[in-house]
């Protein structure tokens, strides 16, 4: 069925052409009427690959100006997100950006005041939020709790007929935690959460330990582990609630039995659900009572932060335990790649996977840890530039001495 949008709503842009972008621009063909424009802005995409009544542009300069009627979807790299809506709130637009909303705190808040300078919505696409199914877990939430999220994927997969793989160029805490924060939240875990620990389990996934007043949160990322998981697990007076949703909407057990079916409306998904609000708010309707905005999902980037920080600092060690006259630690070199690629990102440089470039830059990089300063000549002056500079490579470095010296 479908929904119409207000009469102030005139055009809305997705802006990032790769498989959730056209996820998005899919989803707005069921969500807005067919007098509201639908643009997506890609400067790679071909014309033949646009999903609907979608069309593409390649600058923002080419797009209306929107005054109080357009909309923006943001789903381009992480490392683009802040400044891209930057950019397009200073043009007028209210914007959705993809999690995460920044992979800073203090980006985040920029692009929260700028919000509200302009009078825009600017909303981050938590989509679970939207999953009718979470809340199945509330009526559970009482006294001391326990809980724990599993959230396991392999490295590729095919999701809804698209072809889906690991962002290499993105960690685990970045691409994940902004998913946790939203799924706890949505199951009525309520009271502010601190992050307590945090501990890599092998060298790309990360186990994180968190309080919030009288529960206890463990959650369990890894993108590498050959299969797909989706588990909320809840421990409360006596009793443990499990919430498997690997895929939609799952099966929900108390004490290891099926509890019924799960609310589930095929026809209108957690994507649809959540635009349909954001389109609706940014035609004047209330916004729903859930942290979906910027400005209330700040703990999300701040707990986000702050756990990457602590990852790639064990990562380095772990990979300094790894190189020659160490311990033997498989994936060493792929943590090193991601690594860069990370790096190179924020710079505005993609490096490829699965190619010799990325092969070389795993090859330079060992080199480079083992003492060779040159180790970074022959790959492409911008990559190797930004290796060389790595902060990654430097701290591993750091770790490698301190191995050393206790030697």
């Amino acid at each position: 069925m479908r929904e119409s949008l207000g009469p102030r709503l005139a055009h809305i842009v997705v802006v990032g052409g790769g498989r959730w972008g056209l996820e998005i621009c899919s989803a707005l063909d069921q969500v807005s009427g067919p007098d509201v424009a639908v643009w997506l802005l890609s400067r790679h995409l071909s014309a033949d690959c646009l999903p609907g009544r979608a069309r593409r542009v390649s600058e923002l300069a080419e797009l209306p100006i929107p005054g109080a009627t357009g909309a923006a979807i943001i789903a381009t790299a992480p490392h683009d997100h802040a400044e891209t809506a930057e950019r397009f709130l200073a043009a007028g637009w209210h914007v959705l950006i993809e999690k995460p909303a920044a992979l800073t705190l203090s980006c985040a808040k920029a692009v929260s005041e700028h919000a509200g300078r302009m009078q825009r919505q600017a909303w981050v696409g938590l989509v679970y939020f939207f999953a009718p199914y979470i809340p199945v877990m509330r009526p559970y939430v009482r006294g001391e709790t326990r809980w724990l999220l599993q959230w396991f994927e392999p490295d590729e997969e095919v999701r809804r007929g698209a072809f889906k793989s690991t962002q290499h160029h993105v960690n685990a805490i970045e691409d994940i935690f902004p998913h946790a924060w939203s799924i706890l939240r949505a199951a009525g875990l309520a009271a502010p959460l601190e992050l307590k620990r945090v501990d890599v389990v092998n060298p790309w996934s990360v186990r994180l330990q968190l309080a919030a007043s009288k529960a206890e949160v463990e959650i369990l990322f890894d993108r590498h582990a050959g299969f797909r998981r989706r588990c909320l697990q809840l421990e409360a007076d006596g009793h443990k609630y499990e919430l498997d949703f690997s895929e939609e909407p799952g099966t929900f057990k108390i004490d290891g039995a099926i509890a019924g079916d799960l609310p589930w409306d095929p026809a209108m998904r957690p994507l649809a659900r959540e635009l349909s609000a954001f389109l609706a708010a940014c035609s004047g309707a209330a916004a729903p009572a859930m942290p979906v905005s910027v400005s209330h999902s700040l703990e999300a980037v701040a707990l986000m932060e702050a756990a990457t920080k602590a990852f790639l600092k064990l990562q380095a060690r772990l990979v300094a335990g790894a190189l020659p006259g160490g311990s033997s630690q498989p994936g060493a070199a792929r943590v090193l790649f991601e690594a860069v690629s990370r790096e190179a990102a924020m710079a505005g440089i993609r490096l490829k996977r699965n190619s010799a470039e990325e092969q070389a830059v795993k090859a330079a990089a060992q080199a480079f840890l083992g003492g060779r300063d040159d180790a970074f000549a022959e790959i492409p002056s911008e990559i190797g530039t930004i290796a060389r500079r790595s902060p990654f490579l430097a701290q591993v470095r750091q770790e490698r001495a301190m191995v050393d010296a206790s030697r």
